[in-house]
């Protein structure tokens, strides 16, 4: 995951959550018909909210940063899922 877009070293973190995040939500041959999140939390999981990790995605800009003419928006990278959000990366401030 880190490699496929030249992402540094130091988001190996973010990769295995992700990682993490995607393997506890599909099934495997151990438990057939049920994720091991299901198991856990007793809910149905929710797929509908993945999309594509490594995608690049048009962010708008936080209220603090823009103005009637400044940008309205950010171009950031899909690294992650959280509980509902998206983990969203900017390459240019190296910051999520």
């Amino acid at each position: 995951m880190l490699y496929a877009r030249d992402l540094p070293l130091d988001l190996w973190a973010e990769a295995v959550n992700c990682a993490v995040y995607i393997l506890n939500r599909t099934s495997s041959s151990q438990t057939p018909g049920k994720t091991p999140y299901e198991l856990w939390n007793g809910t149905e999981t929710r797929i509908g909210s993945f999309e594509g990790v490594r995608q690049y995605w048009i962010c708008p800009c936080s209220r603090s940063i823009k103005n009637k003419i400044g940008k309205k928006s950010e171009k950031m990278l899909l690294i992650g899922y959280d509980n509902t959000n998206y983990r969203m990366y900017d390459m240019n401030k190296r910051d999520n």
